[in-house]
């Protein structure tokens, strides 16, 4: 039985030689890399916390907080941002309520909403708190992408206990209630 097994991976290998030996890597196929670089991404301005923090402070109505860890509130939600620079990661995050008051059966659904209908944000419980969260690398994180995750976690927030949803669209597997 091995002999097989190996005689079915070997072609995907050769493939994968293939590719390499003529020089086909992400770019030439109309890719990117893992590190996000293409020819044409060099005009968009890299992210940092100083650009990102005035990204989401222009679209709040009052903050409080300073770099690194800044609050403020939509629909009633707290909602924090919070940064750092020496690992290069940002981190969204919506105050949605104590997880010792939510029914168990909710706490299932909403991990479940995080395979169907989540999009780029999730639901996450720490120390005792159920969050909305958007969670990036803060470097190739664009501007776009921060306005998105500002909707999606507030979104995810409010629909908390209904339909678990971002507001972007549903993906699942057939038969499982899931858009395509």
């Amino acid at each position: 039985m091995r002999p097989l097994r190996h005689a079915r991976v070997a072609p995907l290998f050769l493939g994968l030689a293939l590719v390499g030996f003529l020089g086909l890597g992400c770019a030439s196929l109309g890719m990117t890399s893992a590190k996000g670089a293409s020819s044409g991404s060099s005009s968009v301005e890299p992210m940092d916390q100083d650009r990102m923090e005035r990204i989401f402070t222009s679209r709040m109505e009052k903050i409080t907080g300073g770099a690194g860890f800044i609050r403020s509130q939509v629909d009633g939600f707290n909602i924090f941002i919070v940064s750092d620079v020496l690992n290069d990661r940002m981190r969204l995050m919506v105050q949605i309520g104590a997880s010792d008051r939510i029914d168990p059966r909710i706490l299932n659904a909403m991990l479940e909403a995080n395979v169907n209908s989540t999009l780029d944000g999730r639901y996450g419980i720490s120390e005792g708190v159920v969050y909305s969260l958007f969670l990036h690398r803060m470097s190739t994180l664009t501007e776009e992408d921060l306005i998105s995750a500002i909707e999606q976690t507030v979104h995810l927030a409010r629909t908390f206990g209904t339909t678990f949803s971002s507001g972007k669209l549903r993906f699942g597997a057939p038969g499982a209630g899931g858009e395509r």
